[in-house]
């Protein structure tokens, strides 16, 4: 399973591409998993090859200086089908490092044309037959005083997996990749500012934008490994 999606966005008056490589991943290595203290003790390790990976990059962007600085923001929705109860429970959160929650910050990562990479999986408890995994991953502005210190929406994708077992034997849907546009943003905004309120975001307002300097964005390219 290997996709990759190019979405072009436009910050600071230039041009640039979000891509999005979402592989299966390699193995403990490859993702870097190995790296957790106690990790190994928690499940086998070997089972991560059957879940997704996202890399997220800034690409072909023609900014340079602070036009560069940007951030990736990733929202999580799980739905939960936990054993003896006829419906799902449902739950939206922010994905970040600890220590960033300890300091209220939103952000995955952020710098200068900064990257993300995510490697999710074995997050099905025993309580749970099965849980739907899906991130939705957005290139955002870093607030400046270059934009009225506001986090806007530039790009964003949606991927993830579902997880059960059968017969006590891990099975993984990897789920396809999929752009957004910021109508999906302007749905957690209000989540934003109620989590995060010291920051200021700001609802994206579609623009009529020339065909030339902003293309649709390109769908995502598959090839099966043998």
């Amino acid at each position: 399973m290997n996709q990759d999606l190019r979405i072009p966005f436009e910050h600071l008056g230039r041009t640039g591409i979000a891509k999005f490589i979402y592989r299966q991943n390699s193995g403990s290595a490859g993702s870097g998993l190995e790296t957790i203290p106690g990790i190994n003790f928690a499940f086998d390790l070997d089972l991560c090859m059957l879940y997704p990976t996202l890399y997220a990059t800034v690409d072909e962007y023609e900014g340079t200086g602070i036009r560069c600085s940007m951030a990736w923001l990733q929202l999580i929705i799980s739905r939960h089908w936990m054993r003896g109860e006829e419906h799902p429970r449902t739950g939206v959160g922010v994905d970040m490092a600890d220590d960033f929650k300890k300091l209220g910050v939103p952000f995955y990562s952020y710098g200068s044309n900064p990257s993300l990479y995510d490697c999710p999986c074995y997050n099905l408890s025993d309580s749970e037959e099965k849980l739907e995994f899906i991130a939705e991953t957005y290139l955002v502005t870093h607030p400046g005083r270059w934009n009225n210190n506001t986090v806007s929406f530039l790009a964003g994708a949606r991927w993830g997996y579902e997880e059960y077992d059968i017969n006590k034997t891990r099975n993984v849907n990897i789920l396809p990749i999929e752009a957004l546009s910021g109508a999906a943003w302007n749905k957690h905004v209000s989540l934003l500012r109620e989590q995060f309120a010291t920051w200021k975001y700001g609802e994206y307002t579609e623009r009529k934008m020339s065909d030339s300097s902003h293309p649709s964005p390109s769908p995502p390219k598959s090839s099966m490994k043998q």
